[in-house]
């Protein structure tokens, strides 16, 4: 993984005792949804996939990261940016990789001009300018996987209960 270094050491030092190894997608797939969009994936995008693609389980449940949300996301994305009145023109192709509960959303553009491109990101309530760039997909993810660090004892243990009812073995 040249781009997810960074992101994959953090993940198995501080979230991988909690979730476990991250559910991939597999390269049948990706090529079927480049081919849907008729566009090809920058690679951190394609490493991401490959890694954590199918992880709904995972550290990001409850957000639309997944292999087959791209096209649901892509769809609903030009709808919000409208109904918060967002004077943005988006680009003729784009990916927009993460969506949380309709009101948050990040993308970037396709044709990419980088393995590991510029992304743009909008939250309700947040408004919307350049101040809300990411100079790199991965800088978003890992930005994301920070976050999520910081609630990690509070999700383990709202897991543990969880999973002591579903009769599941107790987490560490």
């Amino acid at each position: 993984m040249k781009y997810l270094v960074e992101i994959s050491e953090l993940y198995d030092l501080q979230i991988k005792p909690y979730f476990g190894q991250p559910k991939g997608s597999d390269f049948t797939e990706i090529k079927a949804l480049e081919n849907e969009m008729a566009a090809k994936f920058p690679l951190a995008y394609t490493e991401f996939l490959l890694w954590m693609g199918r992880d709904k389980n995972g550290v990001f449940s409850g957000s639309n990261y997944w292999i087959d949300c791209v096209l649901s996301n892509n769809n609903y994305l030009p709808e919000l940016l409208a109904e918060n009145q967002i004077d943005y023109q988006l680009p003729k192709s784009y990916v927009t990789f993460f969506m949380h509960q309709g009101y948050i959303a990040a993308w970037f553009e396709l044709p990419f001009l980088s393995e590991n491109p510029e992304c743009l990101f909008f939250s309700e309530g947040q408004g919307f300018s350049s101040h809300q760039k990411y100079s790199s997909f991965t800088e978003f993810i890992l930005n994301e996987m920070k976050n999520h660090t910081k609630h990690i004892h509070k999700l383990n243990k709202k897991r543990k209960w969880w999973n002591l009812w579903q009769g599941d073995k107790w987490m560490p």
